[in-house]
């Protein structure tokens, strides 16, 4: 783990060393963050997404920044996002900073993704339970400072950025904020409809590769009958996770495969008419 982490702080700071003397080149891609209305005391997800990417991107970096005096980010997850197969994704928490990065490996080409656009990222989040009524904005990190040395001025960024397969200067796509409204609920009849998902979705399994133990996590944009079922390599149910019905929302099982060998696992996601399988993998 520690030649892991070390190979990725080298690699980090060869592409950090690498732009830092160029200026940017024109590019139309944008970074935008997702607004969400959330009740004190509740775990959330928010999504972080590119678009209008128009380069064969090589790497990514997205630093962003919040009060984290009521609010608390506790996981990145990389399923479903635009992300190469080949490359590595990485974050780091650091109280009210994040940091998330597309790393490929040290290979001739380089790996790369052309998406026009697409979830760059999923964030879990949770608000404080004494969390008071207000907005908390999720912006980026930007930070610009210069030194000389060998008697040339070098500038170093900290933001949002990209690189190419050229090699060329860095690419910074242009980025929008975004906010998590606390709201406490008055009474009963309460409603706060963007606390709502809007789509059906299932994310990656976290974490993976896992033993015994994996959480999956879905949310469902209105109420449905559900199944949550695991398979093996042969197609056999090895599990039913939930069978029954549940309300809109972002809902989040624990599968125990402690009875369970090694090997790949399938996990389907059925709300009635929709089906969504994902890839996991057990390790003992």
């Amino acid at each position: 783990m520690s030649k892991k982490l070390l190979n990725f702080t080298v690699t980090a700071l060869i592409c950090i060393f690498a732009v830092s003397t160029a200026s940017a080149q024109a590019y139309n891609g944008h970074v935008f963050i997702e607004n969400k209305v959330v009740q004190p005391g509740a775990s959330f997800m928010i999504h972080v997404y590119l678009s209008g990417n128009d380069q064969s991107i090589t790497s990514l970096r997205i630093p962003i920044r919040f009060d984290d005096t009521y609010l608390t980010c506790t996981y990145v997850d990389f399923g479903g996002s635009i992300k190469n197969n080949d490359m590595d994704g990485y974050y780091s928490i650091n109280g009210g900073e994040v940091e998330i990065s597309y790393i490929p490996p040290v290979v001739n080409p380089m790996a790369t993704f052309t998406t026009d656009s697409g979830l760059a990222a999923t964030l879990y989040f949770t608000a404080d339970a004494d969390a008071p009524d207000g907005i908390i904005v999720i912006d980026s990190a930007y930070e610009a400072t210069q030194f000389d040395q060998f008697g040339t001025t070098f500038h170093l960024w900290h933001r949002v950025e990209a690189a190419d397969d050229t090699g060329g200067p860095a690419l910074v796509p242009s980025f929008a904020a975004g906010s998590v409204e606390v709201r406490s609920s008055t009474d009963v009849g309460d409603e706060l409809p963007d606390m709502v998902p809007r789509t059906f979705e299932l994310v990656q399994n976290y974490p993976n590769p896992f033993n015994p133990t994996t959480t999956i996590s879905f949310t469902l944009p209105k109420k449905a009958n559900v199944r949550l079922d695991v398979f093996n390599i042969l197609g056999q149910t090895v599990s039913t996770l939930i069978s029954g019905q549940l309300p809109a929302g972002e809902h989040e099982a624990v599968w125990d495969a402690g009875d369970s060998p090694t090997g790949v696992y399938f996990y389907r996601l059925t709300a009635e008419k929709e089906s969504i399988t994902r890839k996991m993998l057990l390790l003992k």
